[in-house]
């Protein structure tokens, strides 16, 4: 037996005894590679196959906090009336909500004064059906029901953003094949 079978046979064993003892240097990592790159694949695949849903619940999400986070202000340290807090709130929040869905949601390709115009009217006249559907809400939940204004505002907004996906997918930023107007 020469050195470099001897060599070889220690190697084979160090391996087999780190092995036993739980510890996989190379081959573990090269798996964890394999593993990490199919898992990343699937990650990816799984965000560009429901990449406008992922993005609108991000953004509804911080339109929700738009939203609630200056109505929260303005009721606790500006002591303004809910139903006026709700309503400049919602103002706010439906403008920050119009940049974002033409932005990075549903990447509009709307241009042109005219086209950009109609646009903003589509998007304003469905979230004004929201801005009365939130102010409702309000009303009925904090005035009717008794329940607290916060907890009723988190409970608007989640219906609002359902409402509005749902408009905005359908009638606001459709796809060039249902589009009804020409730029």
């Amino acid at each position: 037996m020469n050195f470099c079978s001897f060599c070889g046979i220690l190697k084979r064993f160090t391996y087999l005894k780190n092995c036993i003892a739980g510890n996989f240097p190379l081959r573990t990592s090269v798996i964890d590679h394999v593993m990490k790159e199919r898992l990343v694949r699937k990650v990816k695949a799984l965000f560009l196959k429901y990449r406008e849903l992922i993005l609108y619940v991000f953004f509804g999400g911080l339109t929700t906090l738009v939203n609630w986070g200056l109505y929260t202000l303005l009721v606790d340290f500006c002591a303004v009336p809910y139903l006026w807090s709700t309503a400049i709130a919602q103002i706010a929040a439906i403008l920050f909500a119009y940049l974002t869905n033409r932005i990075w949601v549903f990447e509009s390709k709307v241009s042109g004064v005219c086209g950009i115009a109609l646009e903003m009217a589509k998007f304003f006249g469905c979230r004004a059906a929201s801005f009365f559907l939130d102010l409702g809400c309000m009303y009925v939940g904090v005035e009717m029901l008794h329940i607290e204004d916060k907890l009723m505002k988190l409970l608007a907004n989640v219906i609002i953003i359902i409402v509005n996906y749902v408009l905005s997918k359908l009638f606001v930023f459709r796809s060039k094949k249902t589009n009804d107007h020409v730029d």
